[in-house]
């Protein structure tokens, strides 16, 4: 299953009210125990009572949570080193404009993209970033797993961290 070419197909698209996303890649190792169905769960009990509610669904190997208030969807997949998914996820960064610099994710490099996305006027990713770090420290808890995520710094990236720090 090509997970990348699901989400693409399940992305609103520019006219739709939703317009902002922020996808989770998880590429397993040999040995892993990563399991969709345990992160759909552990985020499910993680985020309930939450208010606004976040709606979880699963769709394959790919997690769907969508937000109001900004309209908001985080998409998190679990996928095998093999499945030739990167094609994909570059797919996903030109269409949304987002930048990907295909370099796993750790927490500091979460907050870096975080916050510079919104000095470059986008406050919804900052709106929703205790969401986001939950579901980075569910699926570090995974055994030979990387995390990469869309957006993260790309070129740009290494110029802030240069001239702006």
């Amino acid at each position: 299953m090509i997970v990348g070419k699901d989400i693409i197909t399940n992305m609103p698209n520019s006219g739709s009210k939703t317009r902002h996303i922020f996808a989770f890649l998880g590429v397993t190792e040999p040995g892993t125990d990563a399991d969709i169905i345990i992160l759909q769960q552990r985020l499910g009990q993680l985020l309930s009572g939450r208010n606004p509610p976040v709606k979880i669904k699963r769709e394959g190997d790919l997690i769907i949570l969508t937000l109001t208030d900004p309209d908001f969807c985080f998409y998190v997949a679990i996928v095998k080193n093999d499945s030739g998914e990167f094609p994909h996820w570059v797919d996903i960064s030109k269409n949304f404009g987002l930048q990907w610099d295909k370099r796993p994710v750790t927490a500091s490099r979460l907050e870096r993209i975080i916050n510079i996305l919104e000095k470059d006027g986008k406050p919804e990713y900052n709106t929703y970033r205790e969401i986001g770090f939950s579901i980075l420290k569910e699926l570090e808890a995974f055994t030979q797993l990387k995390v990469f995520t869309i957006p993260s710094l790309g070129k740009r990236g290494m110029w802030y961290k240069l001239f702006c720090g």
